[in-house]
């Protein structure tokens, strides 16, 4: 089986761009020939529009999910980064190294991460569709590749910064081995002309 992992297109944290939309069409493009038969999202809404845009070359079954969205920053979202440093420095001293899976303050580490999204990536494994899309968050597909390699989640931060918007992150799972295989990481090859 092989799951097809993309991040959202350019946005402008509500909604996608026209570069975005550009970019998403061309993701489209790109898998007419993959057979894919089917395809997941986030709720966020400009992670739904990036997989509307995808599937419109497409024309798959496409299903929600609330699983796949975005890692919670708390207060480095809600209060900004310049906050936190300042009333929190012991996390932004530890989270700077990344030497353990530290939560975010008032929010989500990788481990909680993975503890709502891996029942959904095992249920998707089952099925056996042959291939499926999965779009959702950069954040998000860094915690998918760490669980399903089974890699500590502090090592997600060594994965590359950032993922491309659209960019194509393949997992292949082997049945006889029970085991996945990362196949590409941040592949935007399909897209070259609209990355920054």
């Amino acid at each position: 089986m092989i799951l097809y992992f993309i991040r959202h297109g350019d946005d402008d944290n509500h909604s996608l761009t026209d570069k975005g939309i550009k970019q998403s069409e061309m993701t489209g493009i790109h898998f007419r020939d993959k057979n894919a038969m089917k395809l997941f999202t986030s709720s966020t809404p400009r992670v739904v529009q990036t997989a509307e845009h995808i599937n419109k070359h497409l024309q798959i079954e496409i299903e929600i999910c609330d699983e796949l969205c975005e890692i919670s920053m708390g207060d480095c979202v809600t209060l900004g980064w310049e906050y936190v440093e300042k009333h929190n420095p012991n996390f932004y001293c530890d989270f700077q190294k990344h030497d353990w899976d530290i939560p975010y303050p008032n929010g989500e580490n990788g481990a909680d991460v993975w503890k709502r999204v891996s029942p959904f990536i095992f249920n998707v494994t089952k099925s056996d569709c042959g291939a499926v899309i999965i779009v959702t968050h950069g954040g998000i597909i860094k915690v998918l590749v760490s669980g399903l390699l089974e890699m500590p989640q502090n090592k997600r931060f060594y994965l590359g910064y950032p993922l491309a918007n659209c960019s194509i992150t393949t997992v292949m799972y082997d049945k006889l081995t029970k085991k996945y295989y990362l196949h590409n990481f941040n592949d935007y090859s399909h897209i070259i002309d609209l990355v920054d």
